[in-house]
C-alpha cells in the first residue's frame, strides 16, 4: 500500500516496510504534512502553483508498551522513547557475504540476519558498530569480552552508547562487518540526529560457547534508535 497526495496521485510513499505480516498490529491513525500554495489554491498569492508534501506520520493507538513497529519493547527499554524499530522486514540479507534471513524461534518476530559457519568466516567475537562511509571512519565500536558472552545461546540487547548520525552511515556486526544496515533513511539535515542506538544479537556455538553442540553463527534481530 501507498501513502498518494494531490489528485493526479504523482506524491507517494510506499508503506510495505512497516506491514508486520507476523501477527503484530498493523493499526494505524496516519497523518500527513502537506503545503499548498500559488493562486490555484490561495487568492491573490503570487507564489507558483504547488503541493508539498514534508512528513508522514504512523501513530499507534497506544504509548509505552510497544514500540514503533508494533513489537513489544525490550524491558531495558520500557521507558524510553524509541524512535526507530528496526526488525526483519526492514533488515536486509546480503547473499554477496553469505548473510541470510532465517528463522530463529529465539527472536522476538521469529525471524533474524544470520551470518553461520561459512568458508572463510572466522566466529568467536562478538563486535558490532557504527561506520561513516563519506568520513571514512568509525563513528562508534564496541567488543564484548569472550568471558561476558551470554551462555545461553539466545538473544540479548547491546548498546553502541550515543552517537551522532552521519548523512551516510551503517549499523555493521560481526568482526567481517558482513551484516550491515545503512541509517541515511534517518538523518535529519537539519534535526536531532542523536541517538542511543541498540542491537538485539545472539551467537552460538563452540567458537562462542564451551562445549555447545550447535553450529557457530552470529545472529542479528533488531536495531533500535532511542532518543
Amino acid at each position: 500500500s501507498y501513502i498518494w497526495a494531490h489528485w493526479s496521485w504523482e506524491i507517494q510513499r510506499k508503506l510495505n516496510e512497516f506491514y508486520e505480516s507476523n501477527g503484530m498490529p498493523n493499526d494505524y491513525e496516519i497523518f500527513i504534512s502537506i503545503k499548498v500554495q500559488g493562486p490555484a489554491y490561495v487568492s491573490a498569492s503570487k507564489k507558483q502553483n504547488a503541493v508539498m508534501v514534508d512528513r508522514i506520520l504512523l501513530i499507534r493507538p497506544k504509548q509505552g508498551e510497544s514500540s514503533p513497529s508494533g513489537i513489544k519493547l525490550p524491558q531495558e527499554l520500557a521507558k524510553r522513547k524509541v524512535a526507530h524499530d528496526l526488525t526483519w522486514q526492514r533488515l536486509k540479507a546480503m547473499s554477496a557475504y553469505k548473510v541470510s534471513m532465517e528463522k530463529d524461534s529465539d527472536a522476538v518476530t521469529k525471524v533474524a540476519l544470520k551470518l553461520g559457519n561459512n568458508k572463510g568466516i572466522k566466529h568467536g567475537s562478538l563486535q558490532y558498530g557504527l561506520y561513516d562511509i563519506a568520513g571514512k571512519k568509525m563513528l562508534s565500536g564496541r567488543k564484548v569480552a569472550k568471558a561476558k558472552l551470554a551462555k545461553d545461546e539466545k538473544f540479548h540487547l547491546y548498546s553502541l552508547g550515543k552517537v551522532n548520525l552521519s548523512p551516510n552511515c551503517y549499523i555493521w556486526a560481526h568482526p567481517s562487518c558482513y551484516i550491515q544496515r545503512n541509517l541515511k533513511e534517518f538523518y535529519q539535515p537539519n534535526g536531532d540526529n542523536n541517538y542511543e542506538i541498540f542491537v538485539s544479537i545472539k551467537v552460538q556455538g563452540p567458537a562462542y560457547v564451551p562445549n555447545s553442540n550447535k553450529d557457530n553463527a552470529f545472529l542479528l534481530e533488531r536495531i533500535l534508535l532511542v532518543r
